[in-house]
């Protein structure tokens, strides 16, 4: 909880489609909307497609590590480029800042 918590205290549900590979909760920032990406089957390309996801992102970033995370516009959503293993076996934590209200 300590590394992950602001992922869960004072989040709101998903405003996105399910996806497969974990969940979404999200917060509003001002005009803008922070969302964190509970990824619980870690990609083995590096590439982690955020359906549903249009909005631009203006930052991202792993809870709890240091690794680079970069996101680009794909068709009907994001496709995150992640580092090779996650910070955590059970979910690891994307931190997505992006522009306007979801």
């Amino acid at each position: 909880m300590k590394v992950n918590g602001e992922a869960i205290y004072g989040t709101q549900g998903n405003p996105l489609p399910v996806q497969k590979w974990g969940r979404i909760t999200r917060k509003a920032n001002g005009k803008n909307t922070t969302l964190y990406l509970s990824v619980f089957e870690w990609p083995a390309d590096g590439k982690l497609l955020v359906d549903g996801l249009t909005a631009k992102v203006t930052k991202a970033s792993l809870l709890g590590g240091n690794g680079k995370v970069t996101a680009a516009p794909n068709g009907s959503g994001t496709i995150l480029s992640v580092p090779a293993k996650g910070t955590n076996a059970i979910a690891t934590v994307i931190k997505l800042e992006v522009e306007g209200k979801l």
